[in-house]
């Protein structure tokens, strides 16, 4: 890359975490270093992916500290399994960054129908952490890349 963006209190990092193969970057952290004033747009159709809800709860109170997104599933049409890979995804990140779970968000774009690999999100979140730096934005809009893009 020949030049990283950067936000001002914000670091961020991408990963290969194993969701899309070896060789691509599918796994990406934004934090926030105080807490921020966050909102979301969403979609209308009956049919939510549980990234999707679990985001429509947790920003009714207009607050977040992290997003983690992935790219390769899109944890859509999963069901109660998925809302819980949600949550769980989410809560790792919490863990790792000592926040509230609610302040974490999650976002996921892929193949419909397939359900999140919980090892890949083990493995990654705790080297996304490790990563975390002012410089990482460029990175994680590569690692958020749906497959269809790509």
């Amino acid at each position: 890359m020949s030049s990283e963006l950067s936000i001002q209190g914000f670091k961020s990092a991408a990963v290969k975490s194993g969701i899309r193969g070896r060789d691509r970057l599918d796994l990406g952290l934004i934090f926030s270093e105080v807490p921020a004033v966050a909102a979301g747009v969403f979609t209308t159709s009956l049919v939510k992916a549980a990234p999707v809800l679990l985001d429509m709860e947790r920003l009714a109170d207009l607050k977040a500290r992290a997003i983690l997104v992935n790219s390769g599933i899109a944890n859509a049409c999963t069901g109660q399994p998925g809302i819980s890979s949600a949550r769980k995804t989410a809560a790792m990140v919490a863990e790792a960054l000592s926040l509230a779970e609610e302040d974490v968000l999650v976002a996921s774009t892929g193949v419909i129908g397939e359900h999140l690999e919980m090892d890949c999100f083990s493995r990654g979140v705790p080297k996304l952490v490790e990563k975390l730096s002012a410089d990482g934005l460029t990175s994680v809009s590569l690692a958020i890349m749906t497959t269809d893009t790509v």
